[in-house]
């Protein structure tokens, strides 16, 4: 009679699955590459973006410093340059984290060290293709500049959600937190010092 050995079933089971990556963790970072393709188009060069930021500050100031729209095109698309890839990276770190967990158990401090190194390589790769397909197009400029201040963004976003997600971790360790987060433990506390010192304080039976 054959003898069936459920434990060794399971095993072989969960050796064999192969883990599924949720597609719908990188349709985000999809979006945010087809955005990024439309900006690396000849309708988003700097001349055009320029006539747009003219024909706005006309409408709203008038014909006043109107000189300074140049200045302030070239300062809007940088700015643009340094959120816009932030974000992007922001979307692979989401993606490779989810993605790490189903292929790998890494620790909590490798897990985020790696996923935000992967994101900012990608992002650091996305902004190398960027400006090579730009360096092909008439009206727009190609410089490493643009990578640079587009992997310091992807740098400073992540740098930023690692500190905002460790800081309830620092301080549910650091003494004194639980009472804070919790006024009725600290009451309860409370009522039990005056109850000792109460009992302390009564007169002891001869």
């Amino acid at each position: 009679m054959p003898v069936s050995f459920p434990q060794a079933r399971s095993v072989q089971a969960r050796t064999t699955a192969a883990p599924r990556v949720p597609a719908i963790q990188w349709m985000p970072v999809m979006l945010g590459l087809g955005v990024i393709c439309i900006e690396s188009t000849r309708s988003m060069g700097g001349a055009q973006t320029g006539k747009v930021l003219a024909s706005l500050w006309q409408a709203l100031l008038g014909p006043w410093d109107l000189s300074h729209v140049g200045y302030v095109n070239h300062l809007l698309r940088k700015a643009g340059h340094f959120a816009g890839y932030g974000t992007l990276a922001l979307l692979f770190r989401r993606a490779w984290q989810s993605t790490l967990r189903r292929y790998s158990a890494l620790a909590r401090v490798r897990m985020v060290l790696s996923v935000s190194m992967l994101s900012v390589a990608c992002t650091f790769a996305v902004a190398c293709l960027d400006e090579w397909h730009q360096s092909f197009l008439p009206g727009r400029t190609s410089t490493f500049r643009d990578v640079l201040l587009d992997t310091a963004g992807a740098i400073v976003l992540n740098a930023i959600v690692w500190g905002v997600a460790s800081r309830p971790r620092r301080a549910s360790a650091s003494p004194g937190t639980a009472d804070r987060i919790d006024p009725v433990r600290r009451i309860d506390r409370h009522a039990g010092r005056r109850v000792a010192d109460d009992t302390e304080r009564m007169p002891r039976a001869a």
